[in-house]
């Protein structure tokens, strides 16, 4: 899975791309990172995604290619879609800052998030979800603002966040998630000037963010093995 930057980076701007017929069209692959094979990819179809963000809807075409090889599939899905999920990284992204360092319920903080935004259950799950990966989070972006030179006080101020809504949890250690969670995003904000883009796009890439593995927390990876009749796919794994 990999992000077609050219094509907007919000889904505003995609909208204002494609009716203006300045779309990019997507390069192939020139390199399979399961075989190790160069230019062995071939046009294998496409697919279609219907996308969200606030009183935005559109239906997104994504390309995908095939490995003549390990016959594996790739597919090139714009910037500002989250695999697997149908409302975009500024919204999904937006509600989980919410959540996190305002007092809030998450009934509340959806009728933020657009006039048909995700549900209770949803913004929970996407909290959730990114309360696994903010330990791992807090000690990379705390270690380049350590080396950006952030004066000592400034770094202990930072540390004191807690997430207002951490009491309401059930369980101790989804408490001091949330609470991490929280401190990762007032790091962040330290850094970087729109958080709401940050957290997600940080969160699902190898950080730092220059890496090409793009939304690994959200893809889908199909394992393949050997059969007496050669390779078959194995069962996805992914959210």
């Amino acid at each position: 899975m990999s992000i077609l930057g050219k094509a907007g980076a919000c889904l505003g701007e995609f909208l204002k791309l494609r009716e203006n017929g300045q779309l990019i069209v997507p390069e192939r692959p020139k390199f399979c990172g399961n075989c190790q094979k160069f230019d062995c990819y071939w046009a294998h179809g496409s697919y279609s995604r219907q996308v969200e963000e606030g009183s935005e809807k559109t239906e997104v075409k994504v390309p995908r290619w095939k490995c003549s090889w390990c016959g594996l599939t790739r597919s090139e899905l714009p910037y500002f879609v989250v695999p697997r999920r149908r409302y975009t990284a500024t919204v999904l992204a937006a509600g989980v800052q919410i959540y996190a360092v305002n007092s809030t319920t998450y009934r509340d903080e959806v009728s933020k998030l657009g006039e048909s935004g995700p549900s209770p259950a949803q913004a929970f799950r996407w909290v959730e979800l990114l309360c696994q990966k903010a330990k791992g989070l807090l000690f990379d972006v705390q270690s380049l603002l350590i080396s950006a030179g952030m004066e000592p006080e400034e770094l202990i101020e930072l540390e004191q966040v807690s997430c207002p809504n951490s009491e309401r949890a059930k369980k101790e250690g989804k408490r001091e998630k949330l609470n991490i969670l929280a401190k990762a995003i007032s790091f962040g904000q330290a850094l970087f000037r729109d958080t709401t883009v940050w957290i997600l796009e940080s969160l699902g890439r190898n950080f730092p963010m220059e890496t090409s593995e793009a939304w690994s927390i959200f893809s889908s990876q199909s394992k393949r093995k050997s059969t007496p009749h050669g390779m078959k796919p194995g069962a996805s794994v992914g959210f």
